[in-house]
């Protein structure tokens, strides 16, 4: 073998090699791209369901949650401590003002909406 097909191997080899390397790249990058997007989609139907789970059209419940969210730390402790409220109420009733929080603009004159 002379000189010049050497350099020629030499050159299509790290050719190759160079092609694998940006091709295995291009690859990990589309996975990445690809999990990070159903990450995203995982978790818009997560925030989906505990909308869902909080929105409610009934009037006593609107009202408990209303009340909860009026009371001073030290009464909602006490309170959760007495079993008078659950922690799922409680929970529940700061999700829905987030909620309203997050749907409407300054100024929304929703009846459920406390801030």
């Amino acid at each position: 073998m002379d000189i010049a097909n050497t350099s020629t191997a030499v050159c299509s080899v790290l050719a190759g090699v160079l092609s694998c390397y940006v091709g295995l790249k291009v690859y990990r990058r589309q996975q990445v791209k690809k999990k990070a997007l159903k990450k995203r989609e995982e978790s818009r139907r997560a925030l989906q369901d505990v909308l869902r789970s909080v929105a409610t059209d009934d009037q006593p419940t609107a009202a408990k949650r209303r009340e909860i969210l009026s009371l001073t730390l030290p009464q909602l402790s006490q309170q959760l401590r007495d079993g008078q409220l659950s922690a799922v109420q409680v929970l529940q009733a700061f999700q829905e003002k987030v909620r309203h929080s997050n749907t409407c603009k300054k100024g929304c004159d929703h009846p459920n909406m406390i801030i």
